[in-house]
């Protein structure tokens, strides 16, 4: 809810800017505006998918628990739905605005988003990767702890003893 609020305010204040700068003539969006436009929603793409990704961070350090590797999967699946939605989403909003606006064509919407938003997919993957091999290590590290503590006994020793005997 916080991004959708930063975003309606970041194109209401790129809309008064826009109108402030030639007040006296009503020019329909272009493409310039078309992509300043997007690279907004772009940024609240981003930041949809990077709080999925933080909230389910959260909840696992909440819970004191680590994840398994299925629910690793199950995390990345889910804030790459959540890229795809917020694109459709976004996409049609844009348009909405764009037609409101005058602009009569303004090309594939859709796809500049999903272009826009590949970037933010690959710095939130990045997050997730890094959060991964984090959770990986301490487990390891966990594993030979234990292992250090509860060594195998020596069964050389206890054949030579039983040899003694």
């Amino acid at each position: 809810m916080t991004s959708v609020a930063e975003s309606s305010d970041a194109r209401v204040t790129f809309l008064r800017e826009r109108a402030a700068r030639n007040p006296t003539v009503y020019i329909p969006l272009g493409g310039m505006d078309v992509q300043a436009l997007a690279k907004l929603f772009g940024e609240h793409i981003e930041r949809c998918m990077a709080s999925r990704l933080a909230s389910y961070h959260k909840a696992f350090d909440d819970a004191g628990r680590t994840p398994t590797e299925q629910e690793f999967t199950e995390i990345v699946d889910e804030f790459k739905a959540v890229r795809g939605r917020e694109v459709a989403n976004s996409a049609a909003a844009l348009s909405r605005l764009a037609s409101s606006q005058g602009a009569t064509n303004i090309g594939n919407v859709r796809n500049l988003l999903e272009t826009l938003s590949a970037h933010a997919h690959d710095r939130v993957l990045r997050d997730w990767k890094i959060w991964r091999e984090q959770t990986r290590l301490q487990t390891s590290k966990q594993e030979r702890t234990l292992v250090e503590k509860n060594p195998k006994p020596d069964k050389s020793a206890l054949y030579w003893l039983l040899e003694k005997l």
